[in-house]
């Protein structure tokens, strides 16, 4: 199937391509008539699954923050100012849950990466050669998008927050997620992320403290602590 018809129901799509490869003369004008009638009868759908076709297309909103970690654990203190890219159906409580997660993993080469719609994660981290030392996904992703990335990355992270969900996919996803060594499985509360989601503005100004594994965002007024709980851990 050509990737041009892809979203034409069966019929249309069909109708479509046989009319595409139509030879010239008597059947020329049919073509034509018949993807007239095709397209028409499709364009509000592929309009509708515009998002979908090209993301690069879709305007995103963007995020600042500056943002303090003081990680007593890994004796990590260092100030970031970084730049999220909110996809028009990404929650706040996602976005945060982005930022949580930069805080928890922060390091000078962590950055943002463009997700699972572009095969690459939420966050990573490379060394010198490119090689992803870090790969860390927010949500709830499937076992081959699993496996795929605990075969490219040294280290793979993921983090689910959304409550009867997470643990529904966790119940599916565990075998498989005990065969990956490389792989860590942490659920956020879903209380926590969805008060850290009201934290979330164009420009914020946040601080993290970790200390004996307790986790807290500090946003202008507001602290929220997260409680978390580990599903699996790298081995």
């Amino acid at each position: 199937m050509t990737s041009k018809w892809r979203f034409l129901p069966d019929y249309c799509r069909l109708a479509a391509e046989n009319c595409a490869r139509a030879p010239v003369g008597r059947l020329q004008g049919f073509a034509r008539a018949a993807r007239s009638e095709c397209y028409s009868r499709i364009a509000p759908i592929r309009r509708g699954f515009k998002h979908l076709e090209d993301p690069v297309t879709v305007k995103a909103t963007i995020f600042k923050a500056q943002l303090q970690v003081n990680d007593m654990d890994r004796s990590y203190f260092h100030a970031h100012s970084l730049t999220l890219a909110r996809h028009p159906l990404e929650t706040d409580e996602r976005l945060m849950v982005r930022l949580l997660a930069f805080a928890m993993h922060a390091q000078e080469t962590l950055q943002f990466a463009r997700g699972l719609a572009f095969d690459e994660p939420d966050l990573w981290r490379k060394d010198l050669t490119g090689a992803i030392d870090l790969w860390i996904t927010v949500g709830q992703p499937d076992e081959p998008q699993m496996r795929r990335a605990c075969g490219r990355a040294r280290q793979v992270v993921v983090y689910t927050y959304s409550g009867r969900s997470a643990q529904a996919w966790w119940q599916k996803s565990a075998a498989a997620a005990a065969r990956s060594k490389n792989l860590t499985v942490v659920d956020l509360s879903a209380e926590d992320t969805q008060a850290l989601a009201t934290l979330a503005k164009h420009g914020m100004q946040m601080q993290c403290f970790i200390q004996d594994g307790e986790i807290q965002m500090l946003g202008d007024t507001t602290t929220v602590p997260i409680g978390l709980t580990n599903r699996a851990s790298a081995r």
